[in-house]
């Protein structure tokens, strides 16, 4: 009697569980909606982050904080670097992100195609890593200002993954 019930209970778990694991093909099953501050995902599976600017008044030095650590040598000027970012200004607009254009940004370290405060904060990062950046403004235009207008006094807040070193 004892074996017969056994067998009952097993017949309504497998079927219980037959019943569970049906539901079609999963590549047709829709995406949970990822949370509003996480819009993007890159290949390592992480999320875009928010840069939140500084309370009070904005550093006059670089301000570099690894909120990640990666694993490899460290960046150094020359090589050619692939990360992924998102930029906003110290009023906590946002003005650039590779995530919204979804690949990452190539560029050579120390070439002179970036603001002075990134040449500088992306050095020794390695990659995996995850870095913010409070630039000041002379920092990013030089003293005075380049280009003239609006954002020639802007501080800047970064955080920055590094993907890779080529």
């Amino acid at each position: 009697m004892l074996a017969v019930k056994v067998l009952v209970l097993m017949i309504a778990v497998c079927a219980a569980l037959a019943l569970t694991s049906c539901g079609g093909d999963s590549s047709t099953a829709e995406a949970p909606t990822p949370p509003a501050n996480q819009v993007a995902e890159d290949a390592t599976g992480r999320t875009e982050p928010t840069p939140i600017p500084p309370k009070g008044p904005i550093p006059r030095k670089l301000v570099v904080k690894d909120l990640i650590d990666g694993s490899g040598r460290p960046a150094r000027d020359g090589d050619e670097l692939a990360i992924e970012y998102v930029g906003k200004r110290a009023n906590g607009a946002p003005f650039s992100s590779s995530w919204q254009r979804e690949a990452p940004f190539h560029f050579q370290l120390g070439g002179g195609r970036l603001n002075f405060g990134l040449e500088r904060g992306l050095k020794g990062m390695r990659v995996g890593a995850r870095r913010k950046l409070i630039i000041p403004a002379d920092l990013i235009h030089g003293r005075g200002g380049t280009p003239p207008g609006e954002y020639r006094k802007e501080s800047l807040v970064y955080v920055v993954d590094l993907v890779g070193i080529g």
